[in-house]
């Protein structure tokens, strides 16, 4: 099946599209990651996308200039949901930047990409690191927080309100990050609600965190394990595919 999607992507690309390293882009199928050409047309980008789903994979140079130019003051980070067009009215920075790497073709692929909500964007180092999975759930968890009904947002936002400041019986926090991650994710998640599941998911907090979310706001615990189970799905075919990266 993939061999044939591959055909596919091929019979949409054009011969320069197809020469050189620099001139391709890693995304994943449903699970499964291919490599495909970046330098698209808008039609051939249209119906790309319509293949490849919602996850790219770009040069770490790439994910360097689109943060330098939205938020300078900010760590470039290895992978972003894109909830909405921060890139926008920042183009013709963006293109400056890119003016040193890419080509006329990639950079018009590139603002396409980082202006196009609900797309997840990974740096391409990412894939090298051993935490990559957790990475990868956390974003994709952002993903599905965002297409949540509003009711359902609701059941997210009580849970994080009750469980953000709460207390353990010898008076530390609940949401007690594990060292690797402190102190960002406590951090993070106090500040933000849409936080909190990411990262449940990618493992920053200790297993009594979620205990008590299933005890205190077992409406938000099944809708947590509902999308986690959809996540975590596809997961094994994603890591065996991408590894070869």
């Amino acid at each position: 099946m993939i061999a044939g999607l591959i055909s596919i992507l091929l019979a949409l690309s054009t011969p320069n599209m197809q020469n050189g390293l620099q001139n391709k882009v890693y995304a994943s199928l449903r699970g499964y990651a291919i490599e495909a050409p970046i330098c698209l047309t808008e039609q051939e980008l249209i119906n790309y996308e319509k293949l490849a789903g919602y996850e790219f994979v770009v040069p770490s140079i790439v994910m360097e200039c689109y943060q330098h130019c939205v938020d300078s003051s900010a760590a470039v980070p290895l992978a972003t949901y894109i909830n909405e067009n921060f890139l926008k009215g920042k183009e013709k920075k963006f293109r400056k930047k890119l003016e040193q790497f890419c080509t006329d073709e990639e950079i018009e692929h590139y603002i396409k990409l980082f202006s196009t909500k609900g797309l997840i964007i990974y740096k391409k180092s990412l894939l090298k690191r051993q935490d990559f999975e957790k990475i990868i759930k956390h974003e994709r968890m952002h993903r599905e927080v965002d297409r949540l009904s509003q009711k359902d947002k609701q059941k997210i936002i009580k849970a994080w309100m009750g469980l953000k400041d709460r207390k353990k019986k010898d008076g530390t926090d609940l949401l007690e990050d594990k060292p690797e991650y402190r102190p960002f994710a406590k951090f993070a998640v106090w500040i933000n609600w849409e936080e909190f599941f990411p990262h449940l998911i990618s493992g920053s907090f200790y297993d009594d965190v979620l205990d008590t979310l299933k005890q205190d706001y077992p409406e938000a615990y099944q809708l947590y394990e509902k999308l986690k189970n959809k996540i975590e799905k596809s997961l094994p075919e994603l890591v065996a595919n991408i590894s070869q990266y």
